[in-house]
């Protein structure tokens, strides 16, 4: 007797058994239901066919779209090494290099040592 046969009849069956009885309750509770009764109509709603008086307002207009963006200029990028600089010479040599006109005034002082590697002459600049 070939019991692999057997176990997969069995199997068969109660999956059969399975779904006969899902079945079943899905027809059992379908016939169980009535559908309700109609609602009464509300007094409190509109009646039908109330008369509008005036026109209606004109469509109104899209504003106009936005223009498309631009691509930003990428800043030139800096690097600078310096150990106890005067602040005037690093300013100085900055607006050289950007090429920028640059007035320093004579009461800003100190010095500045900084390491800095491919930053915007802004970035630079808030740093010191």
């Amino acid at each position: 007797m070939n019991f692999q046969l057997l176990r997969a009849d069995h199997r068969r069956f109660r999956t059969l058994t399975w779904h006969l009885s899902l079945v079943s309750v899905g027809v059992a509770a379908m016939l169980g239901c009535a559908a309700p009764p109609p609602p009464a109509p509300s007094t409190q709603h509109l009646l039908p066919g109330a008369l509008v008086v005036g026109k209606a307002p004109e469509f109104a207009m899209l504003p106009s779209l936005p223009p498309p963006p631009q691509p930003n200029v990428r800043q030139e990028l800096y690097s600078v090494v310096m150990k106890n600089v005067s602040v005037q010479d690093l300013l100085f040599a900055l607006a050289r290099d950007a090429k920028l006109n640059v007035d320093i005034h004579p009461s800003i002082a100190g010095t500045v040592t900084m390491n800095v590697h491919d930053q915007t002459l802004t970035e630079i600049l808030d740093r010191v």
